[in-house]
């Protein structure tokens, strides 16, 4: 159990399993493998090797989480501080991966070069409050630290739908932690207005009857 002040006692299952050793070294050397950990439902796996030198950490390792179950999350632990959580059904799922090789300098932060991935496949949110209007959502997306230390990322699948409207949109973004990070979207919009139609209240005196589409494109500096 976690003891807070404001939300009482939330229960927070825990399993570790795995080898950790200290290989012989030139220098403190730890090494995880096979290492797998369910935290608070949060399925996470990998393996870790670290050197620890003067001023920098060498990092080898391969990370990731498996089918971690959004409703779960939601309902035992999100509405212990938003209570509209628990009102939520999904059967969304998220994955990610993530590979690090490279030094992490302890002066400047510089990170090592990674690569991750994250996924939605797609599936579908259903909100009490709102019967019969299920959300339909898909994402993927990419990132990367670059061996200059730059932070890139790229969404190559963003979908989402909705009662007669459907969302599909890719983006980017450049040197994320940078003094000026370069952004970008490209989608469209669909609407079927008749649909949209029927779920417009009667008192608002409002009529839409055919299709409409609309593109998405833009690109910014920060």
């Amino acid at each position: 159990f976690i003891a807070t002040r404001e939300f009482g006692r939330i229960r927070v299952p825990m399993n570790i399993s795995g080898t950790l050793s200290l290989p012989k070294d030139s220098v403190l050397a730890v090494a995880l493998n096979n290492m797998k950990v369910d935290i608070a439902h949060i399925p996470l796996y990998g393996d870790a090797h670290l050197r620890f030198m003067s001023g920098k950490t060498a990092v080898k390792a391969d990370l990731g989480i498996n089918r971690c179950k959004v409703e779960t999350l939601l309902k035992d632990y999100a509405s212990h501080i938003i209570p509209e959580a628990g009102k939520v059904s999904t059967d969304a799922e998220i994955n990610m991966t993530v590979h690090a090789d490279g030094h992490y300098d302890h002066q400047t932060g510089k990170l090592p070069q990674m690569l991750a991935e994250l996924t939605i496949p797609d599936c579908s949110i259903a909100y009490d409050g709102f019967a019969g209007q299920t959300l339909k959502i898909g994402f993927k997306a990419d990132a990367e630290v670059t061996g200059s230390g730059k932070l890139n990322m790229n969404i190559s699948k963003m979908d989402a739908g909705m009662h007669g409207m459907e969302l599909t949109a890719v983006a980017g973004a450049d040197d994320l932690l940078g003094d000026d990070p370069d952004l970008n979207i490209d989608g469209i919009l669909l609407a079927d207005l008749d649909s949209l139609d029927s779920f417009l209240p009667d008192s608002l005196g409002i009529q839409a009857k055919g299709n409409l589409s609309a593109l998405v494109k833009g690109k910014a500096r920060l």
